[in-house]
């Protein structure tokens, strides 16, 4: 199940150039603990940013790199701690809340802000990096914000791809020295490493061809639908359970 959920998000993430952690977050916590969830979701997309930045890199300002690594890797250490001192349950409405509140931003065309500097943006950039790697999320927030600025959607997809490269990589490497990974998180991330790859290049393939916005507002619809589900699960928990 869990590959299957993986190699679904690689393809989103392909076509959308972000919502890997949107797409599977919901749908594997119900299926893993929440930070089994968070660690395969910063460890998996590693491969796949890495062929991302690949693929884009005659669309990146080199001059963007180190601010958008210094920016990812602060923020990706504060998610981590987050991660290692809370409880289960509330990271699962965490999670959940974030969730919705990413879903939101995307059908709402991701224009909620309009003139933003970019010295500005590398701040910004910070606390998106505490909610992907203690979530498994965020991007959405700073599309929105690269959105306006950028005329051509590769330009912002290869802004995109070197900073989730830092991320995912810091997150990594920050939960494995953390202890928070076991073995068991390693053999799911291997299982679903290659499965994931090929999600990717039906995702490539499918955004070579997608000019119709329904889709993603499909794609955001299930998303909204199953978060919403997983949030109720775990109110339930709570308040009766």
């Amino acid at each position: 199940m869990v590959v299957v959920i993986m190699t679904l998000a690689a393809f989103v993430l392909r076509t959308l150039s972000f919502g890997l952690g949107l797409t599977a977050s919901p749908l594997l916590l119900f299926v893993l603990d929440p930070v089994s969830v968070v660690i395969v979701l910063v460890s998996v997309p590693v491969v796949l940013t890495a062929m991302l930045v690949w693929e884009t890199r005659n669309q990146i300002d080199r001059k963007t790199i180190i601010p958008l690594g210094v920016s990812a890797i602060i923020g990706t250490s504060f998610g981590i701690v987050f991660v290692k001192n809370i409880e289960s349950s509330v990271l699962a409405i965490v999670i959940s809340l974030v969730v919705i509140s990413m879903a939101i931003l995307i059908i709402s065309n991701l224009k909620f802000i309009s003139v933003v500097s970019n010295k500005l943006i590398y701040f910004i950039a910070i606390p998106v990096a505490s909610l992907i790697s203690s979530t498994g999320m965020g991007t959405p927030v700073l599309v929105a914000v690269l959105l306006p600025k950028f005329s051509k959607i590769n330009l912002v997809r290869g802004y995109i791809s070197v900073y989730l490269l830092f991320v995912y990589g810091t997150a990594a490497l920050g939960y494995l020295i953390s202890g928070l990974v076991e073995s068991r998180h390693i053999e799911m991330a291997g299982i679903c490493i290659l499965p994931s790859i090929l999600g990717y290049f039906a995702g490539k393939w499918f955004s070579d061809k997608l000019k119709d916005t329904v889709m993603r507002k499909l794609i955001v619809g299930f998303i909204i639908i199953s978060s919403s589900i997983t949030l109720i699960k775990e109110f339930y928990k709570i308040f009766v359970g």
